[in-house]
């Protein structure tokens, strides 16, 4: 053998496998910007980068996970395209979720949540039909214990379960019973599980240089936009919205001191405000097929000029970190 090849050898064995992991933002449709996302990375890098072992998910995240969780490593760009065609058919909101009878009133005063999420559930059931074939983690919030608690592929074929656990945002969709507990979107207390994305990759590898993580935040993080005008729902989703700014941004730079080693490669965040409203739940095909562009145009802009993932987290914390309260 030649000795530059057994070198070489040697020292690919030492350092290890390489794992890839993505983890996706919870947003309510703004999942739609996600799917635009993960087809510009699948369809403008070498296929051998993205080969994701594992995929994190957080809410809507965990929508898109699902769908990824179904396409094995190496048929990512099959796992892009099918992500676009669910979202491509969403004709409305009607599609996801409905007022129960008797409206809005009745949603407040008798049921759990403002909406009925049983389109959500037909829906998912009509577009999950494949085995698991990639791992995943979906995390959502315990209600009874007060925790942040995660599933993951040993769920089997209650995935659909898990992910409507981790899609249930509190007032508007109703808690889901799983398990033995009551289930309530992760995105209560994290809406970016940076954390699990790593903690999967470090099953595969103990080489902490050897993980690559890719981040992708489906609403705008440079900024939030001001608003000063809000009706009663509107109150509530700017709250979550400023709720889950701020952790997905927290939680994230964490990760990124607690393993200094990790590579941060691809930070996708929104350029420019999502459409549709301040509640994140506008489902609207024009506003849906919008959100896809926009997924689109700003990862191929990040891939024509690069930037470091972690002076893009830092970047980002830089612009919050004056209205976090550190535990």
């Amino acid at each position: 053998m030649n000795v530059f090849v057994l070198v070489l050898s040697l020292t690919q064995a030492f350092a290890g496998p390489i794992c890839r992991s993505l983890a996706l933002e919870g947003g309510g449709s703004w999942g739609a910007y996600e799917s635009g996302v993960i087809w510009a990375i699948t369809n403008l890098t070498n296929p051998s980068d993205i080969t994701w072992n594992a995929v994190s998910g957080i809410s809507v995240g965990s929508i898109n996970a699902g769908g990824l969780a179904q396409f094995p490593m190496g048929k990512e760009k099959g796992a892009a395209d099918f992500l676009l065609s669910i979202w491509r058919s969403v004709n409305s909101s009607s599609d996801i979720y409905k007022e129960w009878d008797g409206g809005l009133a009745a949603g407040l005063l008798f049921h759990s949540g403002v909406y009925n999420t049983a389109p959500l559930q037909v829906f998912l059931r009509n577009h999950f039909l494949y085995p698991i074939s990639r791992n995943f983690t979906l995390g959502s919030t315990n209600f009874d214990t007060g925790l942040f608690s995660t599933f993951n592929e040993s769920v089997g074929n209650s995935i659909l379960n898990a992910v409507v656990c981790s899609a249930s945002p509190p007032f508007f969709f109703p808690p889901q019973q799983f398990e033995g507990y009551t289930w309530s979107d992760g995105g209560v207390i994290i809406n970016l599980d940076v954390f699990s994305s790593i903690e999967r990759c470090l099953d595969v590898t103990s080489n902490e240089a050897n993980i690559i993580v890719d981040l992708v935040f489906d609403g705008q993080t440079g900024t939030l936009p001001v608003e000063t005008k809000f009706k009663t729902l509107d109150v509530l989703g700017r709250t979550f919205a400023i709720r889950s700014y701020d952790s997905s941004i927290w939680y994230t730079y964490n990760a990124m001191i607690a393993y200094p080693k990790v590579n941060f490669r691809y930070i996708i965040h929104a350029s420019e405000p999502m459409p549709g409203g301040i509640v994140p739940l506008n489902f609207t095909k024009s506003v849906l097929e919008r959100e896809i562009q926009m997924g689109i145009n700003d990862t191929t802009a990040l891939l024509k000029n690069p930037v470091d993932g972690r002076s893009i987290i830092q970047e980002l914390f830089n612009t919050v970190k004056t209205n976090i309260i550190y535990p």
